[in-house]
C-alpha cells in the first residue's frame, strides 16, 4: 500500500513537471519527438525479444549439454563399479590361492611328519641292534684272537 502511494506520488510529480516543461513547445513537435520515443521503445522491445529468444534457444543447448554430461557421468559410474567388482573378484581369487598354499604347506608338513616317524623309529631300532651286535662281537673276540685281529683292522676293537 505504502510502494502504491508513493509510485503514484512520483507519476503525479513526473506528470506536473513534464507539463510545465513542454508548455512552451508546439505540440507536432511533441508528438514527433514522442513518436520518436515510441519507435525507440520499439527497437528496445524487439532487441529484448530476440534476446529472449536466443537465451531460450541457449538454455535449450545448455540443457542438452547437461544431459549429454549426466550420462557420461553414469556411464562413469558403471565403469567405476565394473571395476571395483572386478578389484572384489580379484582379491577372492588371491584368497583363495593363498588358503591353497598354506593348506597345501600344511599337507606337507603333516605328511612328512608322518612319513618320517616310521623312518626315524625303523633306524633307532637298527642302531640298537647295531649296537647288541658290536657287543656280541666284542665278548666273542676276547675268546677268539682272529676276530679280535680282524676287527681291530676294521677299527671296531
Amino acid at each position: 500500500m505504502r510502494f502504491r502511494i508513493t509510485a503514484l506520488s512520483c507519476l503525479f510529480f513526473f506528470l506536473l513537471v513534464s507539463i510545465h516543461g513542454y508548455a512552451e513547445e508546439p505540440i507536432e513537435k511533441r508528438l514527433d519527438r514522442m513518436d520518436l520515443k515510441l519507435e525507440k521503445l520499439d527497437k528496445i522491445e524487439t532487441q529484448v525479444l530476440e534476446n529472449r529468444e536466443r537465451l531460450i534457444r541457449l538454455e535449450a543447448r545448455m540443457e542438452e549439454g547437461f544431459k549429454g554430461v549426466d550420462m557420461r557421468f553414469a556411464s562413469m559410474d558403471m565403469r567405476f563399479s565394473d571395476m571395483n567388482q572386478r578389484i572384489t573378484d580379484m582379491n577372492n581369487l588371491t584368497y583363495v590361492v593363498l588358503g591353497g598354499i598354506i593348506a597345501l604347506i600344511g599337507f606337507v608338513i603333516w605328511d612328512r611328519r608322518t612319513a618320517v616317524a616310521p623312518v626315524a623309529r625303523k633306524n633307532r631300532e637298527l642302531e640298537e641292534r647295531e649296537d647288541l651286535l658290536e657287543k656280541a662281537l666284542r665278548e666273542y673276540a676276547k675268546k677268539e684272537p682272529k676276530l679280535a685281529e680282524v676287527l681291530r683292522n676294521a677299527g671296531l676293537f
